[in-house]
């Protein structure tokens, strides 16, 4: 704490150090959306999901327990124009009842990718980032901070 203190930031270095610090935690919360979607999408190509009758549960896609998929599978969601749902009870959840909106019962709904969709979904497949580049991004945004913060001004007054 006393080493915080001891730092003195001018404004604009806080805000540089304050965008690099939003940067970095939108680069973190994009891989996890990324990740979690292509996992689905992954699985779902694997098995060969492209019809009804080749439609698999999460619990078959090894995915029952991800919370994420789950809330990106709800009704009206980007994943959901993509992967369409078959079969399954669909209960009135009591905040959606009051909008008409009805929840999945994930563990008896099939899902699988139309045809209409397969490109999208290989290109979403392929797209998702390796865990390796946060880390290179995370340094790469870190080193542009300290440029503009403390570099520029220096060379501004050369």
């Amino acid at each position: 704490m006393g080493l915080f203190l001891s730092l003195s930031f001018r404004a604009p270095e806080l805000f540089v150090w304050c965008i690099c610090l939003g940067f970095n935690i939108a680069m973190v919360a994009a891989y996890i959306i990324k990740r979690a979607e292509g996992e689905l999408i992954k699985g779902l190509l694997d098995k060969g999901a492209t019809s009804e009758e080749n439609a698999f549960t999460l619990g078959e896609l090894g995915l029952e327990k991800k919370r994420l998929i789950k809330l990106f599978l709800r009704d009206g969601s980007t994943l959901r124009r993509m992967v369409v749902a078959v079969g399954g009870e669909r209960g009135a959840v009591e905040k959606g009842a009051q909008q008409g909106r009805q929840e999945l019962d994930f563990c008896s709904v099939r899902f699988y990718i139309p045809e209409s969709m397969m490109r999208k979904a290989n290109s979403m497949k392929k797209g998702v980032l390796r865990w390796y580049l946060l880390p290179i991004f995370a340094v790469v945004s870190v080193g542009i901070s300290i440029g503009i913060t403390y570099l520029i001004p220096i060379f501004l007054n050369w």
